[in-house]
């Protein structure tokens, strides 16, 4: 068995150790063009040849030995002219110190952020190829030198490669972190290759641009003014010109950004897209066509000084006027020549309607928002079928003769190029002499209590308001006005109810034959007993069910509120696709589905996480009676625990608990001959629980 004062903690195995110096500098490469390759073109404008992967030192907190070991990614993207003064010990503040990232700092936290920004995905998170050598590719993260040293692949010819790395130094000098891009190593130098397990993916995206060079204008409605003179216009059904600026719809257009940075530029004239066509013979032409996700009515913005280049996604070229002022393709996309100011035009203000029903007849009126020119007025019978509809109005009011009944308006704002839908009313056309019934009815609910209010009635002088129990009607009370709270109600429980108009005469109350009934309810209850079970991609919810509820939604927190995740009829909602070791927040509401909407309890939340994943456990020095045991970082994880059991026991022993940061464990005192199995797992805290992922096993016999 294993000897208590045998067990000794050794210090951290990281990939962050210090870096050796690699071969002469064989120049900073150029990048063909796949996924892969252009977004490390891109990484090399963002961290530099020749500067530093650090921070410099404000705080306590902002010090290497302090981001390791609180595990802070805060200046993973950081660089600095200025190197470290001391890797060996805390620096002082206002001086420069390492960055840290996914489990490494110097070369190696470079490398592995590298990695991350080309591909999404930790590689930390991926798998470790020992036959990589023969079959390195740019992008991938090697560890060279005797696994002393981490860099990223730019290229690779014949037995030798080039690489992005830090802390290697350059043309012969050693700075500490200090970055370079296009020095040469031999493929005898990997020890270990990771590549990521999308690689493919992001390779063949070879739409990929840059979207932080695109310009961001938002999405709004714009008139394009080439050279400041003359805008891009439509003068036909698909042909464009450039003409005097008018600001006319003809010259106005829908800008919409992508998620890849580029715009579908579509005309507020007649709705087609600014598209850029190849014609036969291999050139370009530029036409308004029918609006579709195609890449050639795709266009980037390159923005200089208040103006703008306008390059198309299907050409090497950009968006210019000819001399004779027609619309095509010209200089391209890399010109510094930016040609186009954009002038905003503002869409219509919504506005809002109101309305008044009387005998055979409805008065309505709107507000007249900014930049509206117009309105369109449509009217809707009770079964929401479009009655009539009136268009161009200038007005903000209209008195319209209609038979009785219950209808809906809605107001459209419009101006020469967009369009703003407002609010939607409710009202009650009446007949004389006959009372008719409600348009619509409103809920509030709370815990024993639902505030009621309705559209008003022509000719009522009140309202009886009903509450069905036991299949008959039991009347609550009445008011003069549309508004009325039902009060000492079960909470948490669907109402039917009733309201009648009803007329005075004589000092008799006449209750109109016609009514509105409808559904409502109290205040759903919270559910309870909310508790996770864990995966290192999953979290499974369960809870108590709540009486009366037709479902609940699960949400995920995140740094906007609440997102929602789930909608269920069941009592537990699997959340799939998390990050492994990290802690989430999640809450579960009840819902109650009635005639006048849904009425929701409140959110019960918990806070949990995903478990870490396996730790990768090896073996080495098995000699002496003496072995150590070493793990690899697993991220988000806050600790490990090593088990162990020895000869024909089938149970196993905790050996010890460790941090974060501890990456193995030396052991003696072994008994010779016997078999050992040691297995280790990391763990994650998180809501007052502890996590724990799956066990990676090692087997070993002692020997003398």
């Amino acid at each position: 068995m294993l000897k208590a004062a045998a067990k000794k903690l050794i210090l951290l195995f990281t990939a962050a150790l210090f870096c050796l110096a690699a071969s002469a500098a064989a120049g900073v490469s150029s990048f063909a063009a796949n996924g892969v390759e252009m977004r490390l073109e891109k990484l090399k404008k963002d961290f530099p040849h020749g500067w530093h992967y650090n921070h410099k030192v404000s705080t306590d907190a902002d010090m290497r030995v302090n981001l390791l070991e609180e595990r802070n990614e805060a200046y993973a993207k950081s660089v600095s002219r200025y190197p470290c003064v001391d890797h060996g010990g805390e620096a002082e503040k206002g001086a420069y110190d390492c960055n840290y990232f996914d489990g490494g700092y110097q070369c190696h936290g470079f490398a592995a952020m590298l990695f991350y920004e080309i591909f999404g995905v930790r590689q930390s998170e991926s798998e470790k190829d020992e036959e990589a050598p023969f079959n390195i590719k740019p992008g991938d993260l090697v560890r060279l030198n005797g696994d002393t040293h981490s860099a990223i692949v730019l290229t690779v010819k014949g037995d030798s490669f080039s690489v992005a790395e830090a802390n290697a130094g350059i043309n012969g000098q050693n700075e500490s972190c200090r970055i370079s891009w296009g020095k040469s190593y031999s493929l005898s130098d990997i020890t270990y290759c990771v590549r990521a397990d999308n690689y493919k993916k992001v390779s063949d995206d070879t739409d990929w641009k840059n979207t932080e060079d695109k310009a961001d204008v938002g999405t709004d409605f714009y008139a394009a003014v080439y050279n400041g003179e003359r805008a891009l216009t439509l003068t036909g059904k698909a042909t464009l010109s450039f003409k005097a600026y008018t600001g006319s719809a003809s010259q106005v257009w829908k800008f919409t950004r992508q998620k890849n940075g580029s715009y579908k530029i579509v005309s507020c004239k007649n709705g087609r897209a600014l598209a850029a066509v190849k014609n036969g013979d291999g050139t370009f032409k530029v036409t308004a066509a029918v609006a579709e996700a195609s890449k050639g009515q795709l266009w980037a913005f390159y923005e200089e000084g208040g103006k703008y280049f306008l390059s198309a996604e299907s050409s090497s070229g950009g968006l210019a006027a000819g001399s004779d002022g027609s619309a095509g393709i010209g200089e391209k996309a890399n010109s510094s020549k930016k040609t186009f100011t954009l002038k905003k035009k503002k869409a219509p203000v919504a506005s809002e309607i109101k309305a008044k029903g009387a005998n055979g007849s409805v008065s309505l009126s709107w507000s007249k928002g900014k930049y509206t020119k117009s309105f369109d007025l449509e009217l809707y019978s009770a079964s929401s079928k479009l009655y009539k509809k009136y268009e161009k109005l200038t007005s903000t009011s209209l008195k319209v003769k209609l038979p009785a009944g219950n209808y809906s308006a809605k107001i459209i704002s419009k101006n020469a190029y967009s369009e703003k839908e407002g609010n939607t009313v409710y009202f009650t056309v009446g007949k004389k002499g006959v009372l008719g019934k409600t348009a619509k009815v409103t809920a509030k609910a709370k815990k024993t209590s639902v505030s009621l209010s309705w559209t008003p009635v022509p000719d009522a002088d009140g309202y009886a308001v009903f509450l069905k129990k036991n299949n008959s009607w039991k009347r609550l009370g009445t008011t003069k006005k549309t508004s009325y709270t039902a009060e000492k109600l079960t909470s948490g429980k669907r109402c039917t109810f009733a309201i009648r108009a009803y007329k005075l005469k004589n000092g008799k109350v006449s209750l109109a034959k016609s009514y509105t009934s409808f559904t409502a309810a109290t205040k759903a209850r919270a559910p309870s007993k909310l508790s996770a079970t864990q995966t290192a991609s999953t979290v499974k919810l369960s809870w108590s069910g709540v009486k009366n509820a037709d479902g609940y939604r699960a949400y995920r927190k995140t740094s906007s509120g609440w997102t929602q995740v789930a909608t269920t009829t069941a009592k537990a909602v699997t959340v799939k696709g998390l990050t492994s070791g990290k802690k989430y927040t999640f809450g579960v509401r009840a819902f109650i589905k009635t005639d006048t909407g849904t009425v929701w309890s409140d959110i019960i939340s918990l806070t949990t996480a995903t478990a870490p994943k396996a730790p990768e456990v090896t073996v080495s020095g098995v000699k002496n009676l003496k072995a150590t045991i070493r793990w690899d970082k697993v991220s988000g994880a806050d600790g490990y625990q090593v088990y162990y059991k020895a000869g024909k026991s089938d149970s196993y022993t905790l050996l010890a608990n460790y941090k974060a940061t501890d990456g193995g464990v030396s052991l003696s005192g072994l008994t010779k001959g016997e078999q050992y199995v040691f297995a280790v797992r990391a763990y994650k805290k998180a809501g007052g629980k502890v996590i724990y992922g799956d066990y990676k096993k090692v087997k070993i016999t002692a020997v003398k």
